[in-house]
């Protein structure tokens, strides 16, 4: 019975010594656009976020300036960097991509785009939004990472 007793401590104490698993954290988004039949013009201002709503503090942040998107062309990858804390893993699915357009008086922008999600543990989410717009009327597209689809090392 001692014997028991005494392995049974060991083994507790091997299970409650390991390393606890460092969760994974968010370090970058490489966005790539595709332009349709109207262009993005180069004083359009584009910023780029991660955030749980449109308004809320961001936890990424790219900011594109002085880059047109022509029309039937591919723009980028734009690098997204975290800010402050970033988000970790498994929480992508409260998260949101904002895409957001300033214009230069009147600009129409026709375009999808694939959004690529890294992780310190080596996942990678890639988030594909069909063909949508923004103007100088509906500055701001909000797409959620609910529909990511999930990759691993």
């Amino acid at each position: 019975m001692l014997k028991l007793t005494a392995l049974a401590l060991s083994i507790a104490f091997l299970v409650s010594s390991a390393p606890a698993q460092t969760p994974a954290k968010f370090t970058k988004m490489d966005v790539t656009f595709s332009t349709g039949g109207d262009d993005k013009d180069p004083d359009t201002r584009l910023e780029l976020f991660i955030a749980d709503h449109d308004g809320a503090p961001a936890v990424a942040y790219g900011d594109v300036r002085g880059q047109g998107c022509p029309e039937n062309h591919t723009c980028g990858p734009f690098t997204v960097n975290p800010t402050a804390g970033g988000f970790l893993l498994k929480d992508y699915k409260a998260e949101k991509i904002i895409v957001k357009i300033t214009p230069n008086g009147n600009d129409t922008w026709r375009f999808s785009f694939v959004a690529v999600l890294h992780f310190t543990d080596g996942t990678i989410l890639q988030l594909a939004v069909p063909a949508t717009s923004l103007d100088q009327g509906t500055r701001t597209g909000v797409y959620s990472l609910a529909g990511a689809v999930k990759q691993t090392k």
